[in-house]
C-alpha cells in the first residue's frame, strides 16, 4: 500500500533522508566524549554506548547502559534498542522516521547520558 500511495521515488526519497540523518548522528556521537560509536552508518543504524567520565570498568559501562535504556523505556521519553558488539552492551537507534531530527537525537543521548550517570551515582551510593 506505501508503495502505491508514495511510488518508489517517494519511498526512496525517505530512505535517502533516514539514511542522512543516521551519518548526522554519527557524526554527533563521534564528536561527543561521552560516547562511543562502533562503526559510521552505511544505513540507519547507529551502534554506540556511554561511556561515563572516569568509569574504566567495561562491566560498569555495560550496567550504566542497561540501566540508562531501561529507565527510558520505563520513562517513555524514549525506545533505544540494544545489541552486543565484542561481548560488551551497547545501544541501538535504528532511524526510521523522517521527521525525526538531529536535535532529537541529541536529546535522547542527553537522557542516556544522565541516566547512566544516575545508575553509577546510585551504585556508589549503594557500596558505600
Amino acid at each position: 500500500m506505501t508503495l502505491r500511495v508514495m511510488g518508489a521515488d517517494g519511498i526512496g526519497q525517505l530512505f535517502d533522508e533516514v539514511c542522512e540523518l543516521a551519518a548526522e548522528g554519527w557524526r554527533l556521537l563521534a564528536a561527543d566524549p561521552r560516547f562511543d560509536v562502533v562503526v559510521e552508518p552505511s544505513l540507519s543504524t547507529l551502534v554506540f554506548r556511554c561511556i561515563p567520565a572516569a568509569v574504566t570498568d567495561p562491566a560498569r559501562i555495560d550496567r550504566a547502559n542497561l540501566y540508562a535504556r531501561k529507565a527510558l523505556f520505563a520513562s517513555g521519553d524514549a525506545v533505544v534498542a540494544g545489541t552486543k558488539v565484542g561481548g560488551r552492551h551497547y545501544l541501538k537507534f535504528t532511524l526510521l522516521n523522517p521527521e525525526t531530527t538531529t536535535s532529537d537525537i541529541a536529546a535522547v543521548l542527553d537522557l542516556i547520558a544522565g541516566h547512566a550517570e544516575q545508575y553509577l551515582g546510585e551504585s556508589l551510593d549503594r557500596a558505600s
